[in-house]
């Protein structure tokens, strides 16, 4: 497999769990919604720097307790849950939008012909 084609592949990964947050987070789905961000986790911690990654493992950590100890929806303080959930999602998605991974960069090949995607 190529370098590219690698590449291609992992920003499918992302796309597509970004669209099971989306959907999970609308339906109130919070088994769902945790387990879609962490695809997106597991696919963006290499990207993560120091700082971020304290952050952010923290409040991964708090979300896999606050759904663990819950059986599906029945329980959860939705509240909390809510907030968690969405705290998390909002950083890995500043994750994705501070190393490019969303919109190529002015400098990214694709560009070289004034043309972009």
């Amino acid at each position: 497999m190529t370098t590219f084609n690698m590449a291609v592949a992992t920003l499918m990964r992302l796309d597509n769990a970004l669209r099971d947050c989306n959907l999970s987070s609308r339906t109130h789905q919070y088994n769902d919604w945790y387990y879609s961000i962490e695809i997106l986790y597991k696919e963006l911690k290499p990207y993560f720097k120091k700082g971020e990654k304290e952050i952010i493992d923290k409040l991964y950590v708090k979300c896999g307790c606050m759904i663990s100890n819950t059986k599906g929806n029945s329980g959860i303080n939705f509240g909390g849950v809510h907030k968690s959930l969405l705290d998390l999602e909002v950083e890995l998605r500043g994750i994705i939008n501070k190393r490019g991974l969303d919109f190529p960069r002015s400098g990214d090949p694709r560009n070289a012909l004034g043309g972009g995607m």
